[in-house]
């Protein structure tokens, strides 16, 4: 989540620009492994205080058309050029405690559909 070109496509594309060459890209991927039964957790970052928050919701509604299982358990990281500390550890324990929880549910319920396909 930290790091990477992301800023950069923010800063030259606008964030809406960037969100929407994220969203397609992210549709793609769906397309490629909608098959493989996994299932999705969702996380965003924003140096805004939504933390990506209605990116998640558009991001999940276009997973579900393709009929991928998303878990409900997601993390919306605000401020996140100011979320972490000089080892890139989360520094707020909320956050640690969502993120830990998403991970949780996710691996929860990839155990339950892989016993379900058994």
């Amino acid at each position: 989540m930290r790091g990477g070109t992301g800023a950069t496509e923010v800063t030259e594309r606008g964030a809406r620009g960037a969100l929407r060459a994220y969203a397609r890209g992210w549709v793609a991927s769906c397309v490629l492994v909608a098959g493989t039964g996994a299932p999705f957790a969702l996380a965003s970052a924003s140096t805004g205080r939504f933390g990506g928050a209605r990116s998640l919701m558009m991001l999940r509604l276009m997973l579900s058309g393709c009929r991928v299982t998303v878990i409900p358990t997601q993390l919306s990281l605000s401020a996140a050029d100011q979320a972490y500390d000089d080892m890139d550890r989360l520094r707020h324990g909320n956050d640690r405690d969502m993120l830990t929880a998403m991970a949780q549910q996710l691996i929860e319920v990839a155990e339950q559909m892989r016993q379900h396909d058994r």
